[in-house]
């Protein structure tokens, strides 16, 4: 890695580790606040134990797993901008690399036939002793050659990897992104309703009183309510009929009296009454 950090973009220009080592790197004892107990930064949780049974194992990048349960929606897409950007960066320093080794190869193949034919002519002309010491730093070539083509081989497989990490990156902050935007519209929309409930409660908080003073008038204009009354006059002359009934028992001796209040006499038709007295619950005026 230290390798593949040292190696420049091309010439006079600077190494890619330059802008890698401008992220600070997190301490393994620094504390977390998740949602598993004890969690901290050197904890593997994409490897084993509890704390892996919620953690898809090579989806996520290690850091991502556990920063989604740490960290708010925005650091979160920092965090994972600047994943892609590292992502992006050993990519970039891996396909030089592998560039690089070809181009060694190719020239090591090309010093190798090279080599062959100049083992060829010492063959043709040359004793035994030079013939081995020929054979022997080809076949050291030959191992050479092997060595980088392994090399190569695993580079490739490195570079494929990062490059499916890449890809799941660019994903995972596509969802966060959406997912922000959501939540985004869901929290204007819920404070336009609050905003539009709050005025509709202020007006009617004004228009109560008006409200209720209509409604008064309405009822006591209605049918219903005259009837009540009409009803609660009967029930209070009755009452009061009887209380006078009482009393007028208690004075004379063998008086008579009608006990129905109700009933009808034809002496009393003439005496002059009201027939309709309407309702009014206003405070009387004192008489100057």
């Amino acid at each position: 890695m230290d390798d593949l950090c040292g190696i420049r973009a091309g010439d006079d220009e600077p190494l890619w580790s330059l802008v890698m080592g401008e992220l600070p790197p997190g301490e393994a004892t620094d504390p977390l606040v998740a949602r598993w107990k004890g969690l901290s930064q050197g904890d593997k949780v994409w490897a084993g134990g509890d704390p892996s049974a919620a953690f898809l194992r090579g989806v996520l990048h290690p850091d991502m797993a556990r920063d989604l349960y740490t960290l708010l929606s925005e650091a979160l897409l920092s965090k994972s901008a600047k994943s892609l950007t590292l992502s992006l960066h050993y990519s970039t320093a891996l396909m030089d690399r592998v560039r690089d080794a070809r181009q060694v190869i190719w020239n090591l193949s090309e010093r190798n036939s090279e080599l062959c034919r100049q083992v060829e002519e010492v063959r043709a002309g040359s004793g035994p002793e030079a013939m081995a010491v020929v054979e022997k730093r080809a076949t050291d070539l030959e191992a050479e050659v092997a060595r980088l083509k392994a090399e190569l081989e695993k580079s490739e497989n490195s570079t494929k990897e990062l490059q499916r990490l890449l890809r799941l990156d660019r994903v995972e902050l596509r969802l966060l992104k959406s997912e922000a935007l959501t939540l985004t519209k869901k929290a204007e929309k819920a404070e336009a309703e609050a905003r539009a409930a709050s005025g509709a409660f202020a007006e009617e908080t004004h228009l109560r009183p008006i409200k209720d003073k209509e409604a008064i008038e309405a009822y006591k204009k209605s049918e219903g309510f005259e009837l009540r009354l009409t009803r609660m006059g009967r029930v209070s002359y009755e009452y009061g009929y009887k209380v006078a009934l009482d009393h007028f028992r208690t004075c004379p001796p063998g008086s008579e009296v009608e006990e129905d209040p109700f009933s009808s006499h034809p002496e009393d038709q003439d005496v002059d009454m009201p027939e309709d007295v309407p309702f009014d619950d206003r405070p009387k005026t004192p008489e100057e």
